[in-house]
């Protein structure tokens, strides 16, 4: 029976929470154009059609906020890992550095 091990790379880990929080900023940026854009067009646009249009906007807009918060908080709970990992390895090597090495090894 073998263990397997797995290493993380906490730069690695915090440069995917980066990318998830660009990603949150443009989906929060496209959202509001849509609304500003449906609402502009509101005033100059009364039937049927346009109560229903607005009705998906309104939609676009609800599900768009849930999806960022759910990039959002990815994001940090990338960067939060990422910190961990780091900060573990940072003790691992401090407690490794002071282990006395003479007379462990035969050479």
């Amino acid at each position: 029976m073998s263990a397997d091990f797995i290493k993380f790379d906490p730069e690695k880990i915090l440069e995917v929470s980066v990318r998830l929080e660009q990603q949150h900023k443009k989906l929060i940026q496209c959202t509001a154009a849509i609304k500003r854009k449906s609402e502009s067009l509101l005033g100059s646009w009364k039937s049927d059609s346009s109560a229903i249009y607005i009705e998906k906007t309104k939609e676009v807009d609800t599900q768009s906020e849930t999806a960022a918060e759910i990039l959002l908080a990815l994001s940090q709970d990338l960067a939060s890992a990422s910190g961990i990992y780091k900060a573990g390895e940072g003790s691992a090597k401090k407690e490794a550095e002071s282990l006395p090495t003479s007379g462990v090894f035969n050479t």
